[in-house]
């Protein structure tokens, strides 16, 4: 039973291979043509990719440092981007539109590329800034700090019931 097996499992093999014979055999010239078509396209391929890893990677970088010079501005001359982002955004809307911004950073005395820094901070092209996209770390912080006080007392007006000691 198992040699019976063993052979209509090799038979397809055999098949195949018998018909890969009879097939119309490519010229050496014709296969040598071919790969060298594909080396070149791959070469040129390659070339762009890397110019253009390069133009972005000079692009991210002119980026990073006008946003690290704008939150080390923030820090020295504001007291770090939360008092900026008060400051900015006087209708307490936790977002930002290009106009706020613009006149907000002026008026603070930012000496740095408006434009690349609106671009930066813009990330979802909607002409807004929220909160989120203008310091991360501190709303991820302000977002935990939510969840726990409303897990723990319920709502937030519950929370600052409980912490308002003096009425």
């Amino acid at each position: 039973l198992l040699l019976t097996v063993a052979r209509q499992s090799a038979s397809p093999r055999r098949k195949a291979s018998a018909e890969q014979k009879h097939q119309p055999r490519k010229s050496k010239m014709r296969r040598r043509t071919r790969s060298m078509s594909r080396r070149s396209t791959h070469r040129r391929s390659r070339s762009l990719s890397r110019k253009s890893i390069h133009h972005t990677k000079m692009t991210e970088l002119s980026s990073a440092g006008t946003l690290a010079d704008f939150v080390t501005w923030c820090e020295k001359k504001q007291g770090g981007l939360l008092k900026v982002w008060r400051m900015l955004d006087k209708d307490s809307s936790l977002s930002l539109s290009k106009q706020e911004f613009v006149k907000g950073c002026a008026g603070l005395g930012w000496k740095g590329d408006l434009k690349q820094l609106w671009t930066i901070l813009d990330r979802d092209h909607t002409d807004m800034v929220s909160f989120i996209h203008f310091a991360p770390e501190a709303a991820l912080d302000l977002a935990g700090f939510k969840h726990w006080a409303e897990e723990k007392f319920g709502n937030m007006k519950q929370f600052f019931r409980v912490i308002d000691t003096d009425g």
